[in-house]
This record gives structure tokens, C-alpha cells and sequence, in this order.
């Protein structure tokens, strides 16, 4: 990549951190994100309790109780200490599952709004496919076949979830690969694949 093109790259992005942070409600988002994802990193150091150790003595406290901001379960454990240990799972599950689901999907999504014709309706198809099995039983079939692990959930959610980001990303590519920029880089002699990147990066120009 020429020294050119990533000066573009870094001064769209500058951009669009600068028009982030004129939303206040996004900046308090980001603020509550990065909050319960420390917390959730370093739960040994946060939970106030072991989230197993068990006071049996103690069961089905309210929240507010001496020692026990949220209370205790059934067997006298402190919930606040095993909400902290379960949103490291949580945590991990999610950013896998839309990573994977994001990949595929905008790879796809590309694709076919690019390119169009018989690949765009070879992806559309695949994704009505999707979309005609109800979510909750494709997800139990494909983990009754692999088995139950939390690796497998994080792959078969990832695998069923990107039919919505590929048609979010055909619908803005449709959009702007009619554009001036796309037809002078095709002009210019730029490969597909190029153009469709630089396509990519252009959904995410946020107007000033």
C-alpha cells in the first residue's frame, strides 16, 4: 500500500473518530463498554467473593445484604461475583460470534453487490436458505450434530449469523458502486478486489 493511500486511510479515520466524539451518547456507551469489559478481564481482581464458594447458611439473600450487593443463589453464593466470572464468557462468545458472523458476511455482501448477476443471486438465495429455517432450531440441529462445547456454539452462531451483514453490506455496495470515485479507480485500471476494499472503507465515512 502506498504512503499515499495510507495517509487517506489514516485521515478517514481521524474523521471518523472526530464525529464519534461529538455524540455524547456514543462517548457514554463507549465509557459503559469499556467499564463491564475491564471488569469482565480482570474479574479475579474485581469479584469481591470466589463466585463457587458456597455459605450454605446463607441462601437466597436480597440484594443490598451485608456483604452481598446483589444477594446470594441457592446455595449462598455471591451473584455478583459469578455475574463478573460469567461475563468473561459472555464477553468471549460475543466478540467471536460477530467477528465470524461479520467476516463472512461483508465478504459475501461485497461480492454481490459488486459484481452483481448470477452471484448476487447465487448469495441472495443462500441467504433466503438461511432465512427460511427458524434460527433457534438451526442452531439446536448444527449443535446436536457437533456436539456441545462452547467453542462449538461460538462457531455455529458465527456460521448462521452472517446472512444480516451480507445484506446490509450488498445493499451499501449496490449503493455506491455507482458512485464517481468507483467508476475513475475502474478507469485508472485498480483490481476488483481493491476497489471493493476501498468500497468497504467508504461505508464507514461518516458525514461531518
Amino acid at each position: 500500500m502506498s504512503k499515499e493511500a495510507t495517509s487517506t486511510i489514516r485521515s478517514e479515520f481521524a474523521h471518523v473518530v472526530r464525529v464519534f466524539f461529538r455524540h455524547k451518547l456514543g462517548v457514554v456507551g463507549l465509557v459503559m463498554l469499556i467499564v463491564f469489559a475491564g471488569a469482565a478481564v480482570f474479574a479475579p481482581a474485581v469479584a469481591p467473593r470466589d463466585p463457587y464458594e458456597m455459605d450454605l447458611a446463607s441462601p437466597f439473600l436480597p440484594p443490598g445484604s451485608s456483604g452481598y450487593i446483589l444477594g446470594t443463589d441457592n446455595y449462598g453464593r455471591d451473584i455478583l461475583s459469578r455475574l463478573i466470572h460469567g461475563s468473561r464468557i459472555s464477553l468471549l462468545i460475543g466478540i467471536v460470534v460477530v467477528s465470524i458472523a461479520t467476516v463472512i458476511g461483508s465478504v459475501l455482501g461485497l461480492v454481490a453487490g459488486y459484481y452483481g448477476g448470477f452471484i448476487d443471486n447465487l448469495v441472495m438465495r443462500l441467504v433466503e436458505v438461511f432465512y427460511s429455517f427458524p434460527f433457534l432450531i438451526l442452531v439446536i440441529g448444527v449443535m446436536a450434530i457437533l456436539g456441545p462445547s462452547v467453542f462449538n456454539v461460538m462457531i455455529v452462531l458465527g456460521l448462521v449469523s452472517w446472512p444480516l451483514y451480507a445484506r446490509l453490506v450488498r445493499a451499501q455496495v449496490m449503493a455506491l458502486k455507482s458512485e464517481d470515485f468507483v467508476k475513475a479507480a475502474g478507469a485508472l485500471g485498480c483490481s476488483d478486489a481493491r476497489i471493493m476494499f476501498r468500497t468497504y472503507c467508504r461505508m464507514f465515512s461518516l458525514p461531518s
